[in-house]
């Protein structure tokens, strides 16, 4: 019972949250900015969420993670259980292989590894999940973990208390909850449209419940996003459109997986050149080589920042988690074929001692997208 009392409390700050949200205007943002992907989750995915006024399907957001709700995961389905279709159907047979790759890939990294006997996969949203070997996993959750052992093998302890995490496209917050818990004292900033926000704030607050959330309330409160002000918190939901709102030097390390990639070319410009990345002193990104033909979008390597002269590089590598593990989708009932993710490229940079000029007036930010 106590437990259930929690869960009605977060789900009484999600609801506080969406009505902020939508006498904000920030609930069922305009498309037209989008890449046809996302135009598509943006459109129809908040209905799975919320009901026609306002109100949340909490129901939904307990199962959230099952439900697949903006993002894929897998499994999809009980993958440890003796049932014959999971090991007559191709395509689950295929999730499996491909699940057992990405462990193989951890298994592999020491520090993975560690993480991931440190960190089991959280029930929270109820995802289906696979056991093996004393592991508990779902594949973003693998591939969270993968990213976190790249962080904490490249810049080990660089990162101390009191410094500001922004993930950009964050989606419903894992790597911000890994980082807050491997590196206490740390203050994550979620970057993403607020229905995603909506599910980080109850993720976040079932999954670590001591832990301080500004949600979308407090944020549209605040002109100006300072890092005074977002220490006070262990995780700030930020909504795009305010992304404007963020202060110049609020921010110690960019993070941002895939989403980049899935941007048009004007939106990934205004977050790459946008001050708070431009000043941070780390930049962490994981994202494909080459976007097409996954996502309708002429992005490559080549448009990251990767080669300017105000930053050093401490890593740049081909990303094995997620380029190197195949996917196994289902061409037949009995079988499968084998398809080579595109590939990523994992890179952490160092901003150097120099002034980078700060952005000017607060302006409403463009769309960002996951």
């Amino acid at each position: 019972m106590p437990d259930r009392l929690r869960e009605e409390e977060v789900l009484a700050q999600v609801q506080a949250d969406a009505q902020a949200a939508r006498g904000a205007g920030l609930l069922g943002l305009p498309a037209q900015a989008l890449i046809p992907k996302w135009r598509s989750l943006i459109t129809e995915e908040p209905k799975r969420l919320l009901r026609p006024d306002g109100s949340i399907e909490p129901e939904t957001f307990r199962r959230f993670r099952r439900l697949r709700i903006f993002i894929p995961d897998d499994p999809t389905f009980h993958i440890n259980r003796p049932d014959p279709r999971n090991f007559l159907g191709g395509g689950r047979r295929g999730v499996r292989q491909t699940l057992e790759e990405c462990l193989q890939v951890i298994q592999g990294s020491a520090a993975a590894e560690d993480l991931l006997r440190k960190y089991p996969c959280t029930p929270v949203g109820e995802p289906f999940v696979y056991r093996r070997k004393g592991f508990v996993v779902t594949y973003r959750w693998l591939k969270h973990i993968w990213c976190q052992a790249v962080l904490k093998e490249k810049l080990g302890q660089r990162l101390a208390a009191g410094d500001v995490v922004l993930d950009i496209g964050s989606s419903y917050g894992i790597f911000s909850g890994l980082v807050s818990q491997e590196y206490r004292g740390t203050h994550q900033v979620l970057a993403d449209f607020s229905e995603q926000l909506l599910l980080a704030h109850y993720f976040l607050k079932r999954w670590l419940p001591k832990a301080r959330v500004a949600g979308i309330r407090e944020v549209l409160r605040q002109p100006v996003l300072t890092r005074s002000w977002i220490r006070q918190y262990d995780f700030v939901l930020l909504p795009c459109p305010r992304f404007a709102g963020l202060a110049p030097e609020a921010v110690d390390l960019v993070f941002n997986c895939a989403s980049f990639g899935e941007m048009s070319p004007e939106w990934f410009s205004f977050y790459t050149d946008s001050a708070p990345v431009q000043n941070a002193r780390f930049l962490f990104l994981v994202n494909r080589i080459q976007s097409r033909p996954t996502y309708d979008t002429d992005l490559t390597v080549a448009d990251y920042p990767l080669w300017i002269p105000t930053r050093r590089r401490l890593h740049f590598a081909v990303c094995p988690i997620f380029s190197a593990p195949y996917l196994y989708p289902r061409r037949a009932f009995f079988f499968n074929e084998k398809v080579a993710n595109n590939p990523y490229f994992e890179y952490i940079g160092e901003r150097l001692p120099q002034p980078i000029p700060a952005a000017g007036p607060l302006e409403a930010a463009p769309l960002e997208q996951r």
